[in-house]
């Protein structure tokens, strides 16, 4: 299950931290499980999960939106506001192909985040970190909405998809796609 809980003002991160946590607390009621920080551990890279492993679940925040997304096997969830990008976050993160892609899209602003959070997204499935490991994972193709017009869903491969709203881009790496219109998106008010 994804859940989403935009916010109407910005979030300090002490604000966006507890409010994602919030959020984990009711995705995980609905699986019948109680949040108890002696429940949840920390891998060495620092991704927490219950200690049972019984769901999975993946956490993202932004100062305008909170997103926690849970499952049966290792799941990663990345939200980013659609806004300007700096040009070191597009060397560091990107391969000269999708720079390329990235530069020459309709929409730059939403192409470099909806590369950015599946790549991020992808390596919080994977228990991995955020560092220059992320350029790796590479996304040079054009999207359907870079040709034609934008669709709130779009596949990307088997187990990854975004969800693109007119503010946000919310990448969801771990849930088979062909699951996608069948698992449940549900906007939180927190």
């Amino acid at each position: 299950m994804i859940w989403l809980a935009p916010v109407t003002e910005a979030l300090s991160l002490a604000q966006q931290h507890r409010a994602v946590w919030q959020l984990l607390h009711h995705a995980l009621a609905e699986h019948g499980i109680t949040l108890r920080p002696e429940r949840i551990e920390y891998s060495p890279t620092g991704k927490p999960s219950l200690a049972d492993q019984s769901v999975h679940f993946s956490l993202s925040h932004d100062p305008t939106m909170v997103a926690a997304i849970t499952g049966t096997c290792p799941v990663g969830i990345d939200v980013e506001a659609i806004r300007p990008f700096r040009q070191v976050a597009l060397a560091m993160a990107f391969s000269p192909q999708e720079q390329a892609r990235i530069q020459d899209s309709p929409q730059p602003e939403l192409s470099f985040f909806a590369r950015w959070c599946l790549k991020e997204s992808e390596l919080k499935r994977k228990g991995g970190v955020l560092d220059k490991s992320i350029r790796r994972l590479s996304y040079p193709e054009a999207f359907s909405w870079e040709r034609q017009a934008l669709t709130p869903i779009e596949r990307v491969s088997a187990e990854q998809w975004l969800i693109i709203t007119k503010r946000h881009v919310i990448a969801v790496s771990g849930i088979h796609y062909d699951n996608a219109q069948q698992r449940k998106i549900r906007f939180h008010r927190l």
